[in-house]
Parts: structure tokens; C-alpha cells; sequence
């Protein structure tokens, strides 16, 4: 599961990145679910 989401994540990390400037919430519960996932 969290092999998908971490190549998903590589592949639109330019739009990831703009999405979570504008939501910091979304931003925190991404990197702590990413933590967990490494």
C-alpha cells in the first residue's frame, strides 16, 4: 500500500507541494502518515 502512495506521491510531488502550501493540515497528516510508512 504505501509503495503506491510513495511513487504517487514522487510522480506529482510539483502538485503535492502547491496543494499542501495551501492546505498545512493536509500537509501534516501527509508527512506523519510518510513517516509511518518509512
Amino acid at each position: 500500500m504505501c509503495e503506491h502512495i510513495i511513487l504517487f506521491f514522487l510522480r506529482c510531488k510539483i502538485f503535492c507541494q502547491l496543494f499542501a502550501n495551501k492546505h498545512p493540515e493536509t500537509k501534516k497528516a501527509l508527512t506523519a502518515y510518510f513517516h509511518k510508512c518509512l
